[in-house]
């Protein structure tokens, strides 16, 4: 869920065309180094007792992580991006969809370049879709915020798109925040797979559903296995979300795991009590065999979600 305050200045997109745009594509140098890496004996001797059917399994099976990371501040109101990298590193995820990415911010977020700095921290590929452009910052360089895609070093992102998602005003004077759809073509072994996150309008019911709408259109004709992730702002049986359901499967409700609530984590001692992050995949080629949320994390205000798929 979206909780900054914008300044007055920022351009809300069109009420009702969806509008595309190449997204920026950075990769990190072969030399970057994850933050776990293995010494160059144990990585030996680990790649020595990797089995042919490990092998095999592999070749098929990737796991996911969405996670609206808060802009890198946990529960105890500290910025500290290296804590999402440690939780993206220990998940082991292949590809990983997050919200709330910050370029160049200074009172949050130290002016880093967050999906620069993770895909360093992870030796990682990197695509950055930014909603909001112009941010009033103190920093040398333009201030971005949007949702970034990750995905391991094996797995090349051959081509992105960045879809600029309708937006109606529902209310006279109500916050109008620019929300996309961030699109990355994966190339996973001899296969391609779309990989999407996307973040929904936090405010009107009436927005999130013309969004998912937009979604549907923008995905409904590629030939391609796709999976979504993101922040919806919307709970299972919210319109939005069962119009989502009516074309794609809910990974979590697939697995018997459609309780686990991810929101809100920093406001409460108790557990989340919603569910607003998800993982959808299509019904083509790809399955879900297992996933879940990371209860014990602190470091963002939503609970990571993972979901283990299965291409066939």
């Amino acid at each position: 869920m979206s909780k900054l305050l914008c300044n007055e200045n920022t351009v809300a997109n069109s009420d009702t065309t969806s509008i595309k745009r190449r997204a920026f594509i950075a990769n990190t140098g072969a030399t970057a180094v994850g933050l776990g890496a293995m010494n160059s004996a144990s990585a030996a001797e680990a790649n020595s007792n990797t089995s042919k059917s490990l092998e095999d399994d592999t070749d098929s099976s990737i796991k996911v992580l969405n996670w609206n990371i808060y802009h890198g501040t946990g529960m105890d109101d500290r910025y500290d991006l290296r804590r999402i990298a440690d939780l993206i590193e220990r998940s082991d995820a292949d590809l990983v969809g997050i919200q709330e990415v910050d370029k160049h911010l200074a009172a949050r977020s130290d002016c880093d370049d967050q999906p620069e700095r993770l895909a360093e921290l992870l030796n990682m590929h990197v695509d950055y879709a930014a909603n909001i452009t112009n941010y009033e910052s103190s920093c040398t360089k333009q201030s971005r915020y949007g949702t970034a895609i990750l995905t391991k070093r094996k797995y090349p992102i051959l081509n992105s798109e960045h879809y600029l998602l309708p937006s109606p005003q529902v209310e006279d004077g109500a916050y109008n925040e620019p929300r996309g759809l961030q699109e990355t073509t994966v190339k996973i072994h001899d296969d391609e797979v779309r990989f999407y996150t996307t973040h929904l309008d936090h405010m009107f019911k009436e927005r999130r559903t013309a969004q998912v709408k937009a979604i549907l259109d923008i995905t409904g004709n590629v030939s391609q296995p796709r999976i979504i992730t993101g922040d919806f702002n919307a709970v299972p049986n919210a319109d939005s979300i069962t119009t989502m359901i009516g074309e794609y499967t809910d990974v979590f409700t697939a697995i018997g795991n459609g309780d686990s609530n991810t929101y809100p984590a920093i406001y409460t001692d108790s557990t989340p009590e919603q569910r607003i992050d998800y993982v959808f995949i299509s019904d083509d080629r790809i399955s879900v065999t297992d996933a879940g949320i990371d209860e014990e994390t602190l470091v963002s205000d939503h609970l990571p979600t993972f979901a283990t798929l299965q291409l066939r």
